[in-house]
């Protein structure tokens, strides 16, 4: 109701051209055609008030009755032509109503997943979410955009016609509109059954969606691996449920549009044999004329073909509540949470140490990922965090970026708890390059003014420079307005890591996450990076998460994590001379790279 409350005022002028043109509807043709035939073919005394019977006989008398006839079809064509422009009205004003509040659901629901925590996205399927901000908002719309209109129409038919027809004769109202309450109890049922099959149906198209946009994200694996078949025969899985639902839809219009079809020519013939009975008795005898009989005949139709539309549009209204259910929701998700306020005293930009006092993860009654972290990070340091997987690194990561909160402890940076500050603002403050970076389907230089949409060329390239990838980008064919494919397709591993790398070098914050961010570059252009990023940042906090120890032996501190917590930590040279994991994978690897150097 939302929705058509914010589009109030076209929906008003909508119904105003609507009873308009309904009032003529009614009031024309049907009085026209039955003055015709009674008092122009037929020579039956006109009827009505005193000024519509005196000027009826002053017309009689001065035009011939084929020139009367003639005036009543322009006079019908007329009224036919101004019904048309005014349902032409209502209907754009309705058009234009549902598509602008489609257009500001879809902004909101958009902006609500903009909102959302990151771990809603790691229980909901993309495909589904897709499905919900198109399809489902599209149902809605075209409810909101049609069906109200002709729902409107409806009521506003009934409440007139049916008294109408109960006034003119009660024998022929009674006969005129006895199926019709069952016709309205048919389509009652149906919007009972539809709105089920349709859930059903609507969850399906989710899935099959959801089952495609994964297969075509994944298309390199599935070549990989030769699982073409096994994809098809879930995709036909899918598709056949879609199918199925789709079919169980079909059926039940199928019986609705019978079923109803049935009974509104059952009506119609009850009222014209009953009608025509009364019509041979003629008015002097109790009856009613030929002329009330085709007026009847024409009042009957705008009453029960209208009906029929009743079950059709209870079906859209039912396709539109499941559709509106769904959207609701992803709305119904709570936002991140954000304080009121700015707290006083916060600078524009926070400087300072990075400070992790006690912190501790927990998902529900689990057990902790993060255990007791405490560490400083002072300014211009670079601190590595050294660990085997799921013993908190990218955690401890997400954290900073406040995609997780912590069970106990706080993290304070530049003397403030991130906790208490806006969510943008904590972010605006940190570059970062996750494990697997995210490129857009746009070119080298759009994915890097992501960052900074200000940078200039010369920013840009020192950026890429840094990131041992300018040269690489120079030697594509259009440089850096190459297009690098959906996620990145067209460029190597190593190359979508550079080209993120240097994307967060060009926003210049005060923090830079890198969370496995040289997994895929080689050991030579690994050195030229870190050695470009310490010369390039002498105030900037770094926080580098590898697993091989020269990316990392470096590092003004490192934290080797174990089951959650720190096991060690030191620089390089302490950590080797200590007893540990570390010292045992320092031995593996320098051993390894020893070897592979004497095989070189």
């Amino acid at each position: 109701m939302s929705l058509i409350y914010r589009q109030r005022y076209q929906y008003l002028l909508a119904l105003l051209t609507m009873v308009v043109a309904s009032v003529l509807d009614i009031v024309g043709t049907p009085v026209i055609v039955r003055y015709m035939i009674d008092h122009v073919l037929g020579d039956a005394a006109p009827v009505g008030p005193a000024w519509f019977v005196t000027w009826w006989r002053r017309l009689a008398e001065s035009y011939a009755p084929s020139v009367i006839l003639g005036l009543a079809a322009a006079l019908i064509l007329a009224v036919s032509l101004a019904r048309g422009v005014l349902d032409y009205l209502a209907g754009r004003c309705t058009a234009f109503a549902s598509e602008l509040s489609a257009q500001r659901l879809r902004d909101r629901l958009y902006d609500h997943l903009q909102r959302l925590p990151v771990g809603y996205f790691a229980r909901a399927e993309t495909g589904d979410l897709v499905q919900r901000c198109t399809s489902d908002i599209d149902t809605v719309r075209l409810f909101v955009g049609g069906q109200i209109v002709e729902l409107v129409r409806i009521a506003l038919y009934s409440s007139i016609v049916v008294p109408l027809l109960f006034w003119m004769d009660w024998r022929m109202g009674i006969a005129s509109t006895a199926l019709l309450p069952v016709l309205a109890g048919v389509s009652l049922y149906f919007f009972y059954s539809i709105r089920q099959s349709f859930k059903v149906m609507d969850e399906a198209e989710g899935a099959l969606t959801a089952t495609i946009q994964e297969n075509i994200t994944g298309i390199r694996v599935v070549r990989a691996f030769a699982r073409q078949d096994h994809e098809r025969a879930k995709l036909a899985e899918r598709n056949a449920a879609f199918r199925e639902g789709e079919r169980r839809l079909f059926v039940l219009f199928a019986r609705f549009w019978s079923l109803t079809d049935l009974l509104i020519f059952t009506q119609l013939g009850v009222a014209l044999f009953y009608g025509a009975r009364l019509a041979m008795l003629g008015p002097d005898q109790g009856g009613i004329s030929v002329g009330q009989l085709w007026q009847y005949w024409l009042y009957i139709g705008m009453v029960a073909w209208p009906m029929r539309q009743l079950g059709r549009i209870l079906g859209e209204f039912g396709k539109a509540t499941v559709a509106s259910k769904r959207i609701n929701e992803v709305l119904s998700e709570s936002m991140e949470s954000n304080p009121a306020a700015m707290p006083a005293g916060v600078p524009e930009r926070l400087d300072g140490d990075l400070v992790f006092e006690g912190v501790s993860v927990a998902y529900d009654d689990a057990e902790p990922v993060l255990r007791d972290i405490s560490f400083t990070a002072r300014r211009g340091q670079t601190v590595a965090l050294l660990g085997p997987s799921g013993s908190g690194k990218s955690t401890l990561m997400s954290l900073l970026l406040r995609f997780v909160e912590p069970s106990e402890g706080r993290i304070l940076f530049g003397g403030h708890d991130i906790a208490t500050l806006p969510r943008g603002f904590v972010r605006s403050h940190i570059s970062s390059v996750l494990q697997e970076p995210f490129l857009y389907s746009r070119s080298v230089r759009e994915n890097l003014l992501l960052a900074e949409r200000s940078a200039g060329e010369e920013q840009m390239a020192h950026a890429m420079e840094t990131a041992a990838i300018h040269s690489s980008v120079l030697d594509f064919e259009k440089g850096y307005d190459t297009l690098v494919g959906e996620r990145g397709i067209t460029l190597s591993g190593g190359q979508r890591q550079r080209l993120a790398i240097a994307r967060a070098l060009l926003r210049d914050a005060p923090i830079l996450l890198l969370d496995d961010a040289l997994s895929a570059v080689d050991t030579r252009t690994e050195r030229r990076i870190l050695e470009g990023l310490r010369r390039r940042h002498r105030d900037q906090i770094t926080l580098l998460v590898a697993h091989r120890l020269t990316t990392v032996m470096q590092a003004d501190q490192i934290l080797v994590l174990e089951s959650g917590g720190i096991r060690q930590r030191g620089t390089h040279a302490e950590l080797v001379a200590q007893p540990g994991p570390y010292q045992r994978l320092w031995a593996i690897q320098s051993g390894a790279d020893g070897e592979e150097d004497h095989h070189g």
